[in-house]
Formats: C-alpha cells, sequence, structure tokens
C-alpha cells in the first residue's frame, strides 16, 4: 500500500492510499510415477507424468522443462517407449498456451529439454502435465539399487526467471 498525505494552513489534511500489486512470479512441479510394468525381457515400463502449475501473480513464458533421465537412472536406461505429450490440467485461462514438446526428447545428456524452451504462455493459477513411458533395465551392469528421478520446471516473467525442482506428487 502507497500512501500519501497533504497538510496546508488554508485546508484540512487530506491522506489516500492505493494498493500496489507487485509482481510475484513462481512456478512449481511434481512428478509422478506409475508401478512398474514387467516386459518378458526382464525390462520395466515406468509412466512418468511431470506437473508444473504456475503458483504466482503474473504470465510466465517461455516455458522450460528438463529431466536427464540418464544421469538419475545410469546404465539402467534403455530408452523412451512413448514421447512426451502435454495437456492442460483443468480448463485453463483463456490466454494459456502450452508449450511446444520436444519432439526428439531422449532423457540423455545431449537432450534432456521436454520442452523446446522457445514458447509456452503460463497464466497465473493454470497448470499442464508432460507424460511419457521409459524402459529401464534394472539388472544392467552397475544399474543404482535405488531409482531417485527429479525434473526441473523454469520460466521467465519479463526478466525475472523462476525455476523448480519437481517434488512427488501433485503441483495442481
Amino acid at each position: 500500500v502507497n500512501t500519501a498525505s497533504a497538510s496546508s494552513n488554508q485546508t484540512p489534511s487530506i491522506t489516500d492510499s492505493v494498493p500496489i500489486e507487485t509482481a510475484n512470479p513462481e512456478i512449481r512441479s511434481s512428478k509422478t510415477a506409475s508401478e512398474p510394468r514387467l516386459n518378458p525381457d526382464g525390462t520395466f515400463d515406468i509412466d512418468f507424468s511431470i506437473f508444473v502449475k504456475n503458483t504466482g501473480t503474473v504470465t510466465l513464458e517461455p516455458i522450460t522443462l528438463t529431466d536427464d533421465l540418464n544421469a538419475q537412472l545410469g546404465n539402467s536406461l534403455v530408452s523412451i517407449v512413448n514421447q512426451p505429450v502435454i495437456s492442460l490440467v483443468g480448463e485453463g485461462s483463456e490466454n494459456t498456451v502450452l508449450p511446444s514438446i520436444n519432439s526428439s526428447y531422449t532423457g540423455t545428456q545431449s537432450n534432456i529439454n521436454l520442452l523446446t524452451g522457445a514458447d509456452g504462455v503460463l497464466k497465473a493459477e493454470d497448470s499442464f502435465k508432460v507424460v511419457f513411458t521409459v524402459r529401464i533395465n534394472p539388472n544392467a551392469t552397475n544399474a543404482p539399487q535405488t531409482y531417485l528421478n527429479q525434473a526441473t520446471a523454469g520460466a521467465s516473467s519479463g526478466s525475472l526467471v523462476v525455476s523448480d525442482n519437481s517434488e512427488i506428487g501433485s503441483a495442481h
């Protein structure tokens, strides 16, 4: 709130207040995994869902989303079985524009971007999800004993840049 006061010897004093809204860019992400499905060759397929929500008060654009599966799953990463698909969660604002999926996503160091990172407009309180399927081989040489996986969402509002490492669960 911005308050101004004025006084003089000829008139009564006056005070007026005006609420000031400050930009609060904020993004949240979460990631869930399905139960692993056993394949005949001993590998497993797992569906991942990443939820991204604009929890701030201003529009965010462009939107980024990275997931370095190779760094986190190691030698057990076999492949991406189903490429990422993006959708709004709920109705969304009329001016929200879903970011473009990176159709060549592999989850390896050379290609960890789930989105192109060049577009997308996410209005305050709107959210989207990205779903894809990964094949792992827990019997691969040097495969991790425990699987931990985290994605990172990012965006901008003017010169302000925000990012968030995914939590387990749902951001919507």
